[in-house]
């Protein structure tokens, strides 16, 4: 798969995540507050690895991180 099809398959996934606010696993409802509080709730500010479309990858802090348009790394 490409970058620009991993790209593309992150963003859709995501935005139905949002959309629907439904855990992947179990198809329950998740109201916004509890989404926030999994990605944010621990208090410790990280970062994560993000795949440039040259193959090399990148760090970025969490709050910068859109699956959108910077697709994740999973090494």
């Amino acid at each position: 798969m490409t970058h620009d099809e991993a790209l593309a398959a992150q963003a859709t996934c995501a935005r139905e995540l949002a959309q629907h606010r439904r855990c992947p696993h179990c198809a329950a409802l998740m109201p916004l507050l509890d989404a926030l509080s999994i990605v944010r709730g621990h208090g410790w500010r990280y970062f994560v690895r993000i795949q440039l479309p040259d193959g090399h990858t990148a760090l970025v802090p969490e709050g910068d991180f859109n699956p959108q348009t910077m697709l994740w790394a999973d090494d």
